[in-house]
């Protein structure tokens, strides 16, 4: 599709789910593991998809021009309103329509990781395997395979043949 071509090529891609994830699972993967994944592929652009405003900023901060985004989750005030939204909170800053085209680029890239007892990132990865995407430099496990919190030894486990 052409929002794979923008990508400009092999890219990775990451799926940081932050809005609800610690409210609901009381853990989160680390920036700190999606930055070393990141750090490992420094010759690919980069697809983040993610459901917060601070994220997409922190991660553009860091990796620059390597970032391609679907689109920037804006953060400015809505007409009437003199201070911009929270983005800190529970609820997600993305439409569903925009999280299923992430979802589809995703499953696209060179490598990918996800958020960890994400359900998102667990189809992205279960998709990617039934396209016949190559999964040996992906760095996610389907979270019916780990424990409660996140392990960044149990986060690597392979998947199982389909």
């Amino acid at each position: 599709s052409c929002w794979v071509s923008a990508c400009g090529g092999p890219f990775v891609a990451v799926h940081m789910r932050r809005t609800d994830h610690l409210q609901m699972f009381g853990d989160r993967t680390p920036d700190a593991a999606f930055f070393a994944f990141l750090d490992r592929h420094a010759h690919l652009p980069i697809f983040l998809a993610t459901d917060n405003a601070e994220t997409q900023v922190d991660v553009l901060r860091r990796y620059g021009p390597r970032v391609r985004v679907l689109a920037p989750i804006d953060p400015l005030p809505c007409p009437g309103e003199e201070d911009p939204p929270d983005t800190s909170g529970p609820e997600r800053h993305t439409t569903v329509e925009r999280a299923v085209t992430d979802l589809f680029i995703c499953v696209e890239a060179h490598a990918f990781m996800g958020s960890y007892l994400s359900s998102f990132s667990d189809t992205i990865a279960l998709l990617r395997r039934a396209r016949g995407r190559d999964v040996s430099r992906d760095a996610h496990v389907v979270r019916s395979l780990g424990g409660k919190h996140y392990d960044p030894e149990v986060h690597s486990v392979e998947l199982p043949e389909i």
